[in-house]
């Protein structure tokens, strides 16, 4: 082979070499959707004037603000005091297919005051959201936003229907002195916040 043919299998090894060469390896953000319940005519639970679907949406809009982490995309489900359907909803969040599904809620009891702490739900269908649930009750023990964290098997519509792993959390008791305390004060809400989006930041 002479010089030049050489030279000219060169260029073209050197050529075919640059176009091959392995792009950088970009992770997608996990996309997480917050079901900010209730809304509109639907105020949730109600306690001396105080309703669950304003407490709801200002922890929602904390946890947004606090996030800076890029790998992390985190959308509400709504953004304005609106009444959303349950089929609605989940419409809505299945048509996104996020990776995790949170939905807020304030707890409350008629009968008994000294009922309090955390609890979280699954619809017990899947692994995936079984393990959802654990990271929230490890994070918050880690993180003591409260005095207890339980988890719970429901039926909850919005659990039985949605696609992605998903949980329930009623962040408190808004009947017990106590959960109050924590529920409505800025320091609580961005407690709460904090120890939410720490939990969502462990997501395989």
């Amino acid at each position: 082979m002479n010089a030049i043919k050489r030279l000219t299998v060169f260029v073209l090894a050197m050529t075919l070499f640059s176009f091959t060469y392995p792009e950088k390896n970009e992770t997608k953000p996990k996309l997480v959707v917050i079901d900010v319940a209730h809304g509109g005519k639907d105020s949730g639970f109600t306690f001396e004037g105080i309703n669950e679907k304003e407490i709801v949406k200002n922890i929602a809009d904390r946890i947004v603000a606090l996030n800076s982490n890029s790998d992390i995309n985190i959308v509400l489900n709504r953004t304005e005091d609106t009444f959303i359907s349950l089929s609605e909803r989940v419409s809505h969040i299945n048509n996104l297919k996020p990776d995790a599904v949170i939905s807020l809620h304030i707890n409350g009891s008629n009968v008994n005051d000294t009922n309090s702490g955390f609890e979280v739900y699954t619809s017990g269908k899947s692994k995936e959201s079984l393990k959802l649930a654990e990271i929230f009750q490890k994070e918050f023990h880690s993180h003591k936003a409260g005095e207890k964290i339980v988890v719970k098997e429901a039926g909850f519509y919005i659990l039985k229907n949605i696609e992605a792993p998903a949980v329930v959390i009623e962040m408190g008791f808004l009947t017990n002195e106590g959960d109050r305390e924590l529920i409505l004060s800025d320091n609580g809400q961005e407690k709460i916040a904090k120890f939410i989006l720490k939990s969502l930041q462990n997501l395989n």
